[in-house]
């Protein structure tokens, strides 16, 4: 991560600012530090529990970090899956859950080639426990989520079956999909291979189908 990295993310109270080793959290209205963290060496993204007023962070290393607000503190840091880690996460729209995406490596094609894919791993708010893992055994690499309406929307791409891992058949199509929470009701493909990488995973997702 270079060292001009800076991540800003906002809640009604608080500003925090992420800048690889250093989080910091502001007053929203008159911008003053209350607090400052260094217990990530790459924080990479944050998203605010608003009803149990905390602060997620999320490293590359990898790690999720967990703040409380209410009284400006560490709570506990929970290694996630193996690898580096620069995909999104969300909180869940009840603020129970934390819903972060991890590269995985998965073998589903007959070249018997293993690809990079993702799994989503639901984690508890309060006890940070994993409480379910998503698409582990599916053809899809994710890098962004997002709530949207009563569910999410997953940005990334789906691998192709068929075909040697040397040949020029389109082995990956670009695809956003809506996830209910428990599985993906729809599939929407994108034209752009380059089209997913440009959407910035923490403001709407905008999308024609």
């Amino acid at each position: 991560m270079s060292s001009g990295y800076k991540f800003t993310i906002h809640n009604d109270k608080y500003t925090a600012v992420l800048t690889g080793r250093l989080i910091r959290i502001l007053d929203k209205n008159c911008g003053k530090e209350i607090a400052r963290f260094k217990h990530l060496k790459y924080a990479y993204r944050a998203a605010f529990n608003s009803t149990m007023n905390l602060l997620v962070v999320k490293s590359t290393e990898p790690w999720l970090a967990l703040y409380c607000l209410n009284t400006m503190s560490f709570v506990r840091k929970v290694r996630t899956s193996d690898g580096t880690q620069d995909d999104g996460f969300c909180i869940s729209h009840d603020d129970k859950y934390v819903l972060n995406l991890e590269s995985a490596s998965t073998k589903f094609d007959a070249d018997d080639y293993v690809r990079p894919a993702s799994h989503l791993v639901k984690y508890d708010c309060a006890t940070f426990e994993v409480v379910e893992r998503f698409f582990v055994e599916d053809r899809y690499r994710f890098s962004i989520i997002e709530r949207h309406n009563n569910g999410y929307l997953l940005c990334g791409h789906r691998w192709n079956f068929g075909g040697l891992l040397w040949s020029s058949e389109q082995r990956i199509t670009p695809i956003i999909a809506e996830f209910d929470g428990s599985e993906i009701t729809k599939i929407h493909e994108m034209d752009d291979p380059q089209v997913f990488k440009d959407i910035n995973p923490y403001s709407e997702i905008y999308y024609q189908y």
